[in-house]
């Protein structure tokens, strides 16, 4: 499984929208509200990999 389809499953159990990755930062957005935010895509990998995506 590539980066694109483990954040995509990672956003949707997490309750975020994935927007994409940009300048090696991953764009969210919460679906309560709408409020966009990034992190760090090397973060969001290290997050993903505990949580076994």
């Amino acid at each position: 499984m590539d980066f694109e389809e483990r954040i995509k499953k990672w956003s949707v159990i997490n309750r975020y929208g994935y927007v994409g990755t940009k300048n090696g930062e991953v764009q969210l957005s919460r679906i309560s509200d709408g409020y966009p935010f990034s992190i760090k895509k090397t973060l969001i990998e290290q997050i993903m990999k505990d949580e076994g995506i």
